[in-house]
């Protein structure tokens, strides 16, 4: 009867030991890592954080971005990074930004916008990697461009 009953608490916490250990597999897991800001024409947004307004400026006008990704070195795959300008008057969007970084960036471009209206401008990090995967956003950086 001991014998019977060791037998069974034995198999009872290998059972036990089994389901926590298939819940905390050694995947990558889907959480969201690193801070991602964007920075354009003296307005700053980030992941987490709210909206932001910039100045009016004139169609032609070359404004500096800036992005940062931070908390990503280590984790052992890649980072994708894309910017995104769309312009809310017409409905017409595009890429204004994209790389691919294994470690933390601080990276500049360019953007001149060819076109009047309102733009909302806003950036996204792709996480992939050994100890995290996830995707986030910042907020909107919108910017009113006149003819």
């Amino acid at each position: 009867m001991i014998c019977f009953s060791m037998r069974k608490s034995i198999l009872g916490l290998a059972a036990c030991f089994f389901v926590l250990c298939a819940s905390h597999s050694a995947k990558a897991q889907n959480i969201g890592i690193g801070n991602l800001q964007l920075s354009l024409d003296n307005a700053w947004v980030a992941n987490g954080y709210g909206n932001a307004t910039g100045s009016t400026i004139t169609v032609g006008t070359q404004l500096t971005g800036y992005v940062t990704v931070n908390g990503v070195t280590g984790n052992g795959g890649t980072t994708y990074v894309n910017c995104w300008a769309l312009n809310q008057s017409t409905g017409q969007g595009s890429e204004i930004y994209s790389t691919a970084t294994p470690v933390s960036l601080y990276a500049q471009f360019p953007w001149t916008p060819s076109t009047s209206g309102t733009y909302q401008v806003y950036c996204s990090a792709d996480y992939q990697g050994n100890y995290a995967n996830g995707t986030v956003y910042t907020g909107n950086i919108t910017l009113v461009v006149n003819p």
